[in-house]
């Protein structure tokens, strides 16, 4: 970015109100090393912030606490799964809880206090995404041959199957919540993005999770009515994110296009080709100021949700395969594939 363009979008945020970080004079990234041998595949903090999870092609899950040592020795070693691990998700109201997807048709649910996995729920297929519903008590995770499984986490079952009569049968590559927890989305292998209704008296989760004890608990197999399908890219929608204000909606496409959707009325903010590549994750910051995209491009962009426009590249030494920001601070957690292999499992932290 420009000196004038910098002074230009400095006064957009003034006139906002919004402190705009000088990111270029941030620290170089500090680097979270020996905890992965292979490639890592996600990574995520906890709600309250102090923790940081990790999980890769090792098979292994790792925690972290950053801000109080980068050492992997100060870090805890989860095993269990059988394949890769990959993704993970925090349980967003009990900091201590964590599930993890994996290859090995396991969902592992994990109290981090004992270092051990509370229940393993076999699943249909293998798993590659999962979240956590907003209120906590489910997970909803898809799996490669396109079945969306949602797990109870209190129980350690899968309550209900998203397939055929629920979801059409197309490829399925993300998911998500809304923040309240009201509407579920899935993204296709066609470029679009599915809405659908997790609110319903007809055994919606989100009625079972604030349900009363007194309620008898919702038949599991009642369909989501599917409210709305954006066209929203020309090919394969890979990533899917939630601004925490729940403003925008943000996806990702094999089309190397980022786009921002407005979620009152479904209608395009914008698209930016600011990647040359397909982004492979996508994160908004706490403030839902910011949005960072990474994949096969030699720099993370982080741009600006307000006007669009890039306020730091930050370059990377390889292939960006996760993303995550601080959920207070101006921090962001991101690894992949690096393009030296004695260094793989690395992970980063800018802002630290």
């Amino acid at each position: 970015m420009s000196l004038s363009s910098a002074r230009t979008e400095a006064e957009v945020f003034r006139s906002r109100e919004v402190h705009l970080p000088n990111f270029p004079s941030f620290k170089p990234p500090r680097e979270l090393r020996g905890g992965h041998r292979m490639s890592i595949r996600g990574v995520g903090w906890n709600s309250d912030g102090r923790r940081l999870a990790s999980c890769g092609a090792d098979k292994l899950v790792r925690i972290w606490t950053p801000e109080r040592s980068v050492d992997h020795r100060a870090s805890t070693e989860l095993r269990g799964h059988t394949e890769s691990v990959e993704q993970l998700a925090w349980d967003p109201i009990q900091p201590d809880i964590l599930a993890t997807a994996g290859g090995d048709r396991t969902v592992r649910l994990w109290d981090i206090r004992v270092a051990k996995a509370i229940h393993t729920v076999n699943t249909p297929g293998s798993n590659i995404n999962i979240a956590f519903h907003p209120k906590g008590g489910y997970v909803a995770v898809g799996d490669k041959v396109d079945n969306v499984s949602i797990i109870d986490t209190s129980k350690g079952q899968i309550v209900q199957t998203l397939k055929d009569g629920n979801v059409d049968k197309e490829e399925i590559n993300e998911i998500c919540w809304s923040p309240d927890g009201s509407l579920f989305l899935l993204t296709t292998g066609a470029g679009t993005v599915h809405i659908h209704d997790a609110m319903q008296e007809a055994g919606g989760v989100y009625r079972e999770v604030m349900k009363s004890e007194n309620d008898a608990a919702p038949p599991a197999n009642s369909k989501w009515e599917r409210l709305h399908t954006i066209v929203a890219h020309t090919a394969n929608v890979f990533c899917i994110e939630f601004d925490p204000l729940s403003r925008f909606v943000a996806t990702a496409s094999s089309d190397s296009m980022v786009g921002l959707w407005d979620t009152q009325e479904w209608m395009s903010v914008r698209m930016s080709g600011a990647l040359n590549f397909p982004a492979r994750s996508l994160s908004f910051s706490h403030d839902g100021e910011f949005l960072a995209a990474g994949g096969e491009d030699n720099w993370i962009d982080i741009s600006s949700t307000a006007t669009g426009n890039t306020v730091h590249k930050l370059s990377i030494p390889g292939m960006i395969n996760t993303l995550s920001w601080h959920p207070s601070k101006t921090m962001l957690a991101y690894a992949g594939d690096e393009k030296d292999v004695k260094d793989q499992g690395i992970i980063r932290v800018f802002g630290l």
